[in-house]
């Protein structure tokens, strides 16, 4: 199993978990002799130790291409974005919406897994042959006492100076002597602020608008020193999600990103924005890893 299955497998617990709450009369009534001997077969399979690995490592063999989509993370944008909450109401304007539960939370705390490298993408609404300049983020998010994988799409400049700006904040721990921090290892609070933008119109008119952009902020203790993994078993977990996100994010670069490919903004910034204003770098001039600065 890649990275790219275990995100999916992830994103499709949380929806079996989140389905308790939905009516009863929406799942198929389950005659009470055949739950019992449901039970009994799952505690035989459980009593057997190398059973229950086999049966664990082989779950999802064969039934691959049914998982759901990925654990996308959004920024709902009133009158740009389509997301709808579990009740069928619309998110808060500026929101993050977790798509596989379709719940909204204000502020993420999480552990950020890993950032891509920079690639292109047809522009959402653009003209022909235009593109967008994008990273993907990964994380795990913990909102109700369950690790919930995510992934969202930073498709703008203003996106990026946020992200960038923060790698310079932990550049100091990542890189410390005689221990070095991990990324994961840090406890980052996710919010949004409402920044103003330019862009140039069909007309050739230098125009404004505004965009939600996501930004960081690194828990510390008093001291100043970042709150940290203190558990080695969640340690373990977070060390090993790393790879799987970055194949999973590899994956989704190479295969050009499919149809769960939606920014974390639908906005109408053009290819003006994608300007690197930190780096210097243009869109058409993808930014080189070793220039990030985590």
């Amino acid at each position: 199993m890649n990275g790219e299955d275990t995100f999916k497998a992830l994103g499709e617990k949380l929806k079996a978990e989140t389905a308790v709450n939905k009516p009863k009369e929406e799942f198929v009534p389950v005659r009470e002799a055949e739950m019992a001997s449901a039970i009994i077969t799952m505690d035989s399979i459980a009593a057997n130790q190398e059973l229950a690995r086999r049966y664990q490592q082989a779950s999802k063999m064969g039934s691959e291409n049914l998982s759901g989509g990925m654990p996308i993370l959004k920024i709902h944008s009133i009158g740009r974005s389509t997301n709808e909450l579990s009740d069928g109401s619309e998110p808060n304007n500026g929101w993050f919406y977790y798509k596989p539960t379709k719940q909204q939370f204000e502020t993420v705390e999480c552990h950020i897994l890993a950032i891509s490298r920079g690639f292109n993408t047809p522009k959402l609404g653009g003209k022909p042959g235009e593109t967008s300049y994008q990273h993907l983020l990964s994380g795990v998010m913990n909102p109700l006492l369950i690790d919930a994988p995510f992934i969202i799409y930073l498709n703008s400049a203003g996106h990026r100076n946020k992200m960038y700006a923060f790698g310079k904040q932990i550049h100091q721990f990542t890189h410390q002597r005689p221990i070095g921090i991990p990324m994961f290892a840090m406890t980052v609070k996710l919010f949004t602020v409402q920044e103003k933008y330019e862009f140039t119109g069909d007309d050739g008119k230098k125009m404004s608008g505004k965009s939600w952009v996501m930004d960081y902020e690194l828990k510390l203790n008093e001291d100043g020193t970042p709150v940290l993994v203190g558990d080695v078993k969640e340690f373990d977990f977070l060390e090993e999600s790393v790879i799987k996100a970055q194949e999973m994010m590899e994956s989704m670069i190479t295969s050009k990103v499919g149809e769960e490919a939606q920014p974390a903004v639908m906005s109408e910034e053009t290819a003006v924005q994608g300007e690197e204003i930190f780096t210097g770098k243009s869109d058409d001039k993808p930014v080189n890893n070793e220039e990030m600065p985590f």
